[in-house]
């Protein structure tokens, strides 16, 4: 349960109204809940100061804090699919030969990540293959941009995507993948 100060419509000052919206926008980072209602609240005279003090809060943590705070807003673009319509996608588009010469590497590049999770549970030995490469997150979330890159690819010429053998012809394994791959990033 989330306490409040109530107005029950009375005028709050700017200060009040911000830290308020602020505490809850804080709120709904942490917990993975929808900021969709918190916005509907913010006017627009109060953006640029809301904007300002989500800042300068977030600033204030130490820099564990700011990685928490930063994941958990990720678990709402746990779905590829979803993380590509937030894209300008018309950036990332290649046609023609350039695409299908990128075969082999989309091919490894989705092999590496398979074999990454493959490995997950045999982890707890340092001198196992990619021991290192499973905690390093900027790399991790380097291999997730990189999977997004390739489904946006994969709309243009389907040919390009790298191939595996799924339990069920229904199963996007891209979308496990990337799901997967996710959640070890989120770790």
């Amino acid at each position: 349960m989330l306490r409040v100060s109530p107005s029950m419509g009375q005028v709050l000052d700017m200060n009040t109204t911000l830290r308020h919206l602020l505490f809850l926008l804080e709120y709904c980072m942490v917990t993975g809940y929808d900021w969709w209602d918190v916005l509907l609240h913010v006017q627009p005279t109060m953006v640029h100061n809301l904007v300002e003090k989500l800042h300068e809060e977030y600033m204030r943590q130490n820099q564990a804090l700011q990685q928490v705070r930063t994941r958990s807003t990720a678990l709402s673009i746990i779905n590829i699919d979803k993380v590509m319509i937030n894209l300008k996608t018309e950036e990332f588009v290649l046609d023609g030969p350039p695409l299908q010469s990128l075969q082999q590497l989309i091919q490894w590049v989705g092999d590496f990540v398979l074999y990454l999770l493959s490995n997950l549970p045999n982890q707890g030995s340092i001198v196992r293959p990619g021991f290192g490469f499973m905690r390093d997150g900027a790399s991790l979330g380097m291999l997730r941009e990189m999977l997004v890159m390739i489904r946006i690819w994969g709309l243009l010429k389907p040919g390009c995507l790298p191939t595996f053998t799924a339990m069920s012809d229904n199963q996007d394994s891209m979308q496990l993948l990337f799901r997967l791959l996710t959640k070890l990033w989120l770790c």
